[in-house]
């Protein structure tokens, strides 16, 4: 599962935001937050979670369990570990599609670009 600061990264990325500092401006926080929401001290709020998810078109159900899913009881988290695979499984194939558009294995010719 990925946590906080991989989700913040990717979203960077999707973005085309290049440092903290600059992600921070876009949301409107400081950019000591930004490292706070990494570390795991500061839990990111529902409204950034849902801008990931769309971002990187994602069901935001993904994000809230993988980073719920470190501090859950461990009776819990054999459920959330279905629930995150299941949802994540969706995404993933998503991604993989649009990854699959750019490049992709072409038969006998190996990968283009």
């Amino acid at each position: 599962m990925k946590t906080a600061s991989q989700w913040l990264d990717m979203f960077k990325k999707y973005s085309r935001i290049r440092s903290d500092y600059a992600l921070a401006a876009h949301w409107g926080v400081c950019q000591s937050r930004i490292s706070q929401y990494r570390k795991g001290r500061l839990k990111l709020p529902l409204a950034f979670v849902l801008e990931i998810a769309e971002t990187l078109d994602r069901d935001p159900l993904e994000i809230i369990v993988s980073l719920a899913y470190p501090k859950a009881r461990e009776r819990d988290k054999a459920g959330l570990k279905d629930v995150y695979f299941r949802v994540a499984l969706r995404g993933i194939t998503n991604e993989m599609a649009a990854n699959s558009r750019a490049y992709g294995w072409r038969p006998g010719r190996g990968w283009k670009r």
